[in-house]
């Protein structure tokens, strides 16, 4: 046991403070998901973003960015366009994963990202 947690457990105010002060800052037990948890939902986000996608040889580039607020999961595609005039051009696209629906959608974001990077556009 941790010394925070033995001060929290001997003071007869320790765990009822505790847990409003969690409360207070937005901390909730749900959100203390153990290693597995998160595995399977990454694994879930990456499935619904690789079905989504439009783009062949696709990968995900960088990790999952999760959004706090909207319970949104972010993922950068990286891929080859299949259309006949696009003769494979490398692209990105942006995923966004609905935790709640747990559907994903996508976006080009070539120009996008580019312009983030300070490319011109």
């Amino acid at each position: 046991m941790t010394a925070d947690r033995r001060l929290l457990s001997r003071h007869p105010w320790g765990l009822p403070l505790g847990l409003a002060l969690g409360l207070a800052l937005g901390i909730t037990p749900t959100q203390a998901s153990s290693p597995a948890a998160w595995s399977a939902y990454d694994a879930k986000v990456r499935t619904a973003c690789g079905a989504a996608s439009r783009l062949t040889q696709m990968r995900v580039r960088g990790e999952r960015l999760d959004l706090p607020g909207p319970g949104l999961s972010l993922l950068v595609l990286e891929g080859r366009y299949p259309q006949p005039h696009m003769q494979g051009k490398r692209g990105l696209e942006i995923c966004v994963f609905e935790k709640s629906s747990g559907k994903a959608s996508v976006e080009e974001a070539d120009r996008w990202l580019k312009a983030a990077s300070g490319g011109s556009r």
